[in-house]
């Protein structure tokens, strides 16, 4: 099922997702939503799990934990 839904985006933005989408702005943008709301949820486990990180730290494991493996095994 898809739901249609209506933003506003800055200029600047509304440019560069209109370069980046190759003509699909709406699958680039749910990407990019699926993404964001992993990191979310990573986030939160790590704060319920060990409570709140010194910064640094946290923004390491954050980003260990949701980008992708560049070089997988």
């Amino acid at each position: 099922m898809t739901v249609k839904r209506t933003f506003s985006l800055p200029d600047d933005i509304s440019s560069l997702l209109d370069e980046a989408a190759e003509g699909n702005a709406s699958a680039y943008v749910a990407e990019a939503l699926r993404i964001r709301i992993d990191r979310d949820h990573a986030a939160a486990k790590v704060r319920a799990q060990y409570g709140s990180p010194d910064p640094d730290a946290y923004n390491y494991w954050l980003s260990r934990l949701t980008e992708p493996d560049p070089m997988p095994s």
